[in-house]
């Protein structure tokens, strides 16, 4: 799968099914550009874009639950585009105060 870093993501919409994201790979990718959007996966339904993008901000994902560790280091979005493909962007924001990053 091909990461592209962007501004924000785009308006809401719809997306067919793709393959699952390496998590830790993206975790680390998304730590070396702080602060910047990145489209990281796309899913076959609005619910399991929203089941990624709720894990990767709680830190508590399936599959790669420790890559986004701590909680509320990452910042996570999940939408449906235009022509329907359901996505999840995300960016490393960093731990909040008072946490350190394990």
């Amino acid at each position: 799968m091909r990461m592209t870093f962007v501004k924000a993501p785009p308006p809401d919409a719809y997306q067919p099914r793709q393959k699952r994201s390496p998590h830790h790979e993206i975790a680390r990718a998304l730590r070396n550009r702080p602060g910047t959007w990145a489209r990281i996966s796309g899913h076959p339904t609005r619910s399991t874009a929203c089941s990624v993008a709720s894990g990767i901000r709680s830190g508590q994902s399936k599959g790669g639950a420790r890559a986004y560790q701590p909680s509320g280091a990452f910042e996570a979005r999940y939408v449906t585009t235009q022509d329907g493909r359901h996505e999840v962007y995300a960016r490393y924001i960093g731990p909040r105060s008072g946490e350190e990053a394990r």
